[in-house]
Formats: structure tokens, C-alpha cells, sequence
């Protein structure tokens, strides 16, 4: 069992119309911050010293700070939101020993492709 945390970014642009007579266009800034923390299984099929070859499974919990601004205005709307989280890994790689690095393919919380640096506090 082993955990991951994650950070990502999203800014988009958008037009929203107002649902009365008038129908005002306005333009919308969005800015969601994401972080997410799972806990995940992992079935090594090739587990040796410097080298780890896996698949796997995660759930756990995402946390959305969302900033929304309107028309340019310089009073943004916030919210926080709970999402649920989870990661299903396809085919994973991780090199090294105590300190590696990872990479792998799979689908959920942090998207298709993931890369990154990675510790193990114990030997598995």
C-alpha cells in the first residue's frame, strides 16, 4: 500500500448568458486549483532491487478551490468543493531505490500520463 498526492492547475475562459429578458452575455474566468491525496494498492509484476514494474488501484479524496471572475471584475467568486478521487493504474514503472523516479499510464484523478520523483521509506 503506498500514497500519492497530487497538484494541478486549470484557467479557462468562457461566456455564460443570463437566463432573463435581457440575455447579457459576460465573460467568465475560471481558476481551479486541485490537490488530491489516495491511498493505492499496487501489484508488482516485476519487483527488483532498482527496478518495479506495476499496476494498481487508488481511492481517496480531491479538494477544489475554485476562483471564478466575471467581466474582469476584480471581486472574484471562491468556493471549496470535495470531490471523491481515485486513480486506476494501468502499467507503471518506478527506477531507483530509496529515491526514483515513476512514470505511468492509467486513468482518474490525475489524468492518463503521470511522471514524477518518488521515496520509499521502507523496503518492499
Amino acid at each position: 500500500m503506498g500514497f500519492m498526492f497530487g497538484f494541478q492547475n486549470f484557467t479557462y475562459t468562457g461566456k455564460a448568458t443570463e437566463q432573463n429578458a435581457s440575455g447579457t452575455v459576460h465573460n467568465i474566468d475560471n481558476n481551479d486549483i486541485l490537490l488530491s491525496g489516495i491511498a493505492r494498492f499496487l501489484f508488482s509484476y516485476v519487483n527488483k532491487p532498482v527496478i518495479r514494474m506495476y499496476s494498481g488501484i487508488g481511492i481517496g479524496i480531491t479538494v477544489d478551490f475554485g476562483k471564478e471572475t466575471r467581466d474582469g471584475g476584480t471581486d472574484p467568486f471562491s468556493e471549496k468543493r470535495l470531490w471523491p478521487g481515485g486513480q486506476l493504474t494501468f502499467m507503471g514503472i518506478r527506477f531507483g531505490k530509496a529515491f526514483g523516479g515513476f512514470f505511468e499510464f492509467g486513468f482518474g484523478s490525475y489524468g492518463l500520463i503521470n511522471a514524477g520523483l518518488s521515496y520509499k521509506f521502507a523496503d518492499q
